[in-house]
């Protein structure tokens, strides 16, 4: 009687499927567990509904609480608490995707639960991307349209590359105050060795008038 049962509903839900409540997606391997929105004081009925395909029957639970099923995977586990049912999936797989529907025969009226979609999240591996060498060259040194020498640095050593730009700056300005020091050098030597006159001590010395030459004196008879 309940497998005729189960064959009846498997048609029915075929032909009137109930309207979906909610839809989750859920990740390999996972766990879910999926209420039913009946007042299961009778026996219920599970189906799981892959896309494109007919219903397939899952588990029944009576009122009891006890579950029978097709096969005797533990896969599929359904819980009965009060006038609350719910099912639950373990490993979720691929296959495992579809609607899921309960079902349920009360009164001789058949009586059909919200219907959930559980959708199937595959989990993207992006490849580690692979470093390659990186060899870096030395560039040489650049003129701009003022004139101004520009130094470009290397990532092979910042060591290499301030020394080689210390030395392009500082050694025309090395040269240039060498060239200025040779220049004074020069010209001090220059001016030492130039000839001077020199001039006796006579010369300082205050000469004697002539007597001819003196002022008369004054003198009062």
């Amino acid at each position: 009687m309940k497998t005729l049962g189960c064959l009846l509903a498997t048609q029915l839900i075929s032909t009137v499927l109930p309207l979906l409540s909610e839809n989750r997606v859920v990740k390999k391997g996972g766990i879910i567990h999926v209420k039913c929105s009946l007042h299961a004081d009778e026996g219920v009925y599970w189906f799981q509904q892959p896309q494109g395909s007919k219903p397939k029957f899952l588990l029944y639970i009576t009122g009891a609480g006890k579950v029978k099923a097709l096969t005797e995977s533990n896969k599929y586990n359904a819980a009965k608490s009060s006038t609350k049912v719910s099912l639950t999936i373990k490993n979720f797989q691929k296959e495992d995707a579809g609607k899921y529907y309960c079902f349920m025969v009360k009164n001789m009226a058949m009586l059909f639960g919200n219907g959930i979609e559980l959708y199937f999240e595959e989990v993207k591996t992006t490849p580690k991307p692979t470093t390659m060498p990186t060899t870096t060259q030395a560039k040489p040194t650049t003129q701009d349209s003022k004139g101004s020498t520009q130094c470009h640095s290397t990532q092979r050593g910042n060591t290499e590359a301030s020394i080689s730009c210390h030395l392009i700056i500082w050694a025309p300005l090395t040269g240039a105050a060498v060239l200025l020091l040779l220049a004074l050098i020069c010209v001090s030597i220059a001016y030492c060795r130039r000839p001077r006159r020199r001039r006796c001590q006579h010369q300082f010395r205050k000469r004697p008038i002539a007597e001819e030459g003196r002022r008369p004196q004054n003198r009062y008879l």
